[in-house]
Order: structure tokens, then C-alpha cells, then sequence
């Protein structure tokens, strides 16, 4: 790989947690600098940072094959509700005084590839009392794209907030 992206850098040294599809995961920020995931498919990444730590959830799109046409909706509003209790959880243990939050989803051909899974994130984000902010990657895009199908959230000492890269696109200001 010549020019490899973030979350490759960060997962070779062995310095980032890496969150798997399915999975809600939180770091506190003192453990390790970066939690992340990868090859995203058509997944949405849901995180929640602030200076002390992070949640990041890997969602697929759909868990797993059936004829329920409401499945796909249900296992979003689960993990939601993984993360919200995480999150108040985690908030009562003071990691999150305040906190930023990012919804990476798909866009095919143009359009948000799942709207109401986006909607059903949004909600949920905004019923925590977060303002989310929505990115967008494209699938199936360019593999050439460096860091294509990754979301990683780094802290460093000397940040003074993580930053939160979506295919190595810096996302939060």
C-alpha cells in the first residue's frame, strides 16, 4: 500500500481499538488514542467523542438474510438503543460533559442509500440532547479512495478535541 490512510497507519502499530461490524463499542481516550472501523460496505457508523472518550458503532445495513421487511429498521433502533444507554451510562461517569456526534452513511447513485435508518439514528442522536452531524460516503466509489470503508476517531495528547476522519475526510471542525 503506498499511501495508506488513517485507520491503516493507526491499526498496524496496533494503537487503535477496532470496532467490528455489529458492534457498539466505547474508549476511554487514556487506554488508547483511536477506535475505528473498517470496510464499511454500505454500513453507517454511528460515534459519540468528546475529550475523554468515545462510542463508535459499526450498523450494517441489514443483520443478516430474511423475508421481515421491517428487520433492517429494528436492528438500527436496537443498536440506538445500545448506544443511548452506553452513552447516559458513561455520561453519569463524567465522559461526556459535552460531546459531538456523526452519522457516516452510504450514498448510492445520488441518494442516501437507507433514509429511515438515517432518520432512525438522527432521532435517536438528537433524543440524547446531540446535535449530529451528517457525512456521506459513497458506495460502491472509488477503491482507490484512501481510506475507503474506514471511520476512525483519534485522540492525541496534544488535540484539544478527537478528531473524527470518514474515509480520511476530517469531518468535526
Amino acid at each position: 500500500m503506498a499511501n495508506p490512510g488513517n485507520f491503516a497507519l493507526w491499526s498496524a502499530a496496533g494503537a487503535v481499538q477496532i470496532v467490528a461490524m455489529g458492534r457498539v463499542e466505547f474508549l476511554d481516550f487514556r487506554a488508547k488514542q483511536a477506535i475505528g472501523t473498517e470496510q464499511l460496505g454500505s454500513c453507517s457508523v454511528v460515534v459519540i467523542a468528546s475529550v475523554h472518550g468515545a462510542i463508535l458503532a459499526h450498523i450494517p445495513p441489514q443483520p443478516q438474510p430474511t423475508v421481515n421487511p421491517t428487520s433492517a429498521d429494528d436492528n438500527v433502533r436496537s443498536m440506538m438503543n445500545e448506544i443511548g444507554r452506553l452513552y447516559r451510562n458513561k455520561q453519569q461517569q463524567q465522559y461526556f460533559p459535552s460531546a459531538e456526534s456523526v452519522v457516516a452513511c452510504a450514498v448510492y447513485r445520488g441518494e442516501v442509500a437507507l433514509q429511515s435508518q438515517l432518520d432512525i439514528m438522527e432521532s435517536s442522536l438528537i433524543g440524547l440532547g446531540l446535535r449530529p452531524k451528517n457525512i456521506s460516503y459513497e458506495v460502491p466509489g472509488n477503491p482507490a479512495v484512501r481510506g475507503k470503508g474506514t471511520v476512525i476517531v483519534i485522540k492525541k495528547p496534544d488535540y484539544p478535541k478527537p478528531k473524527i476522519f470518514v474515509e480520511d475526510g476530517h469531518v468535526n471542525a
